[in-house]
C-alpha cells in the first residue's frame, strides 16, 4: 500500500510540472526542460 501511494505521489508531482502554467508562458523560443530524480525507498 505504502509504495502505491509513493507512486501515486509521484505521477501527481510529474503531471503537475509539465502541466505548469508557468513553463508554458515562457517564450516560445525557449525550450523546457524538465527532469525528476525519486529516490527508491
Amino acid at each position: 500500500m505504502c509504495e502505491s501511494l509513493h507512486l501515486k505521489e509521484q505521477k501527481a508531482l510529474i503531471t503537475a510540472a509539465h502541466t505548469c502554467p508557468v513553463g508554458k508562458s515562457l517564450h516560445p523560443y525557449l525550450k523546457q526542460t524538465i527532469r525528476f530524480h525519486f529516490e527508491e525507498e
